[in-house]
């Protein structure tokens, strides 16, 4: 199971490094799809932290594609961070 963690988290974090907005959703899909596998995952959750500050950046590129509250952002930020490295 780990090295398929371990690719999922590889070609992941491809996507959210190199691209498009649709990259970037897909991407925080699939760390959402790792964390229902395995919660105490955490690369996926370190991942969609990154994903959630750049949320809340707002001079981001990619800032605003959820819609969400900037309170709500922050709270999925910290779940996100806080279990990255509690699971560390």
């Amino acid at each position: 199971m780990l090295h398929e963690q371990e690719r999922l988290h590889g070609d992941i974090a491809a996507s959210l490094d190199a691209g498009s907005v649709q990259d970037t959703l897909d991407a925080r899909d699939a760390y959402l799809r790792a964390i229902e596998i395995d919660p105490t995952f955490p690369k996926a959750w370190w991942r969609l932290s990154i994903f959630w500050i750049t949320q809340l950046d707002a001079a981001g590129v990619y800032s605003d594609l959820t819609g969400m509250s900037r309170a709500e952002l922050r709270r999925k930020y910290d779940e996100a961070i806080g279990n990255a490295i509690r699971y560390s």
